[in-house]
């Protein structure tokens, strides 16, 4: 863990061109009574709006984090503020100046964001239907990673403009819970070319007393055994279910006619039609094979009330459409 000595630092115990540019990961962690993380909230969240899509950021508040507590315990952290950079760089403590903690952790993200990622998170859709937090995306390699590092998807929900100190300072990247499992979801493939499918899911109950219309997505991609974060994403969660970045195709389409589920393909292509619960567990195969072009109907089980999704994969992108029964 890095250790900075000055007079001002105070801290309490708690590629290749293929290559794909890089968010780096910042990830802050203070208490709700430390008296020195309050610079250190503020200058994360000042982190964002400078850099931008550069970095996605969070503030972990130990006991009111929900699932994303497994964090503390994940870096060891035991002295806040603490902030680790892409999971490679720890930040200790803050300076007495906002501006100055800052710089400190700039500076570390600028000694990141250059590396080459050897992967890209496309087509998140992001969204919030009644009491369901869904999220898709597709993880795509540029390069080969080791399979022997364990990569696995992380993703966490932060609200903005929440209390994170006792003094009254706020964050606008307040984690609330992390998706199960808080471990992360293993990659299952690791050869330049290749993509895999996520959906994400989380339930909230009467105690998520949340904004939905402050809420952020945070999803990163980690080796879990050496901590290097490989690629992260940060996006605002939306209740009309846009999909960010997804390829629009013409005739390629997922849709409902009344309780009947249809998809459409404008010339042969291979796909897969799966159908997912709230909780990311995969319901059912709706379809799976090669189709020539047309509209095809498929058959849905029998659902319990809820909310599913269902994903639609192929070589002309991804498609995803939610389901309330």
């Amino acid at each position: 863990m890095k250790k900075l000595y000055a007079t001002s630092l105070m801290m309490a115990l708690a590629g290749s061109a293929l290559a794909a540019q890089r968010s780096v990961l910042v990830e802050e962690f203070s208490t709700w009574t430390c008296p020195y993380c309050p610079n250190a909230i503020k200058a994360v969240d000042s982190l964002k709006k400078l850099m931008g899509d550069t970095v996605t950021v969070m503030s972990y508040i130990s006991g009111r984090c929900g699932g994303a507590q497994v964090r503390f315990t994940y870096y060891a952290v035991t002295a806040v503020p603490t902030v680790w950079i892409d999971g490679v760089i720890a930040d200790t403590g803050s300076y007495s100046d906002v501006g100055q903690t800052l710089n400190w952790y700039r500076a570390g993200v600028n000694s990141r964001k250059g590396i080459p990622s050897p992967l890209r998170i496309e087509n998140i859709n992001a969204r919030v239907v009644n009491d369901s937090v869904l999220v898709d995306c597709d993880v795509v390699l540029e390069q080969n990673i080791s399979s022997s590092n364990s990569p696995r998807l992380f993703g966490v929900i932060t609200e903005r403009h929440i209390p994170a100190n006792q003094d009254g300072t706020r964050a606008d990247f307040f984690t609330r819970t992390m998706f199960s499992p808080t471990s992360g979801t293993n990659l299952t493939v690791f050869n330049a070319g290749e993509q895999q499918h996520f959906h994400l899911g989380y339930k909230m109950t009467a105690s998520d007393t949340w904004n939905r219309d402050s809420l952020d997505l945070a999803i990163w991609v980690q080796y879990y055994n050496t901590k290097e974060v490989l690629q992260s994403k940060q996006v605002h969660f939306t209740n009309l279910g846009i999909a960010e970045g997804t390829k629009f195709v013409p005739g390629f389409e997922l849709f409902t006619k009344g309780d009947r589920l249809f998809f459409s393909l404008p010339d042969a292509t291979a796909l897969t039609l799966s159908l997912y619960d709230v909780s990311g567990r995969q319901v059912a195969v709706l379809a799976s094979g090669d189709f020539s072009t047309g509209t095809y109907e498929v058959t849905v089980p029998e659902l319990r009330s809820g909310v599913y999704t269902a994903v639609m994969v192929s070589n002309r992108g991804t498609k995803t459409l939610n389901i309330v029964k």
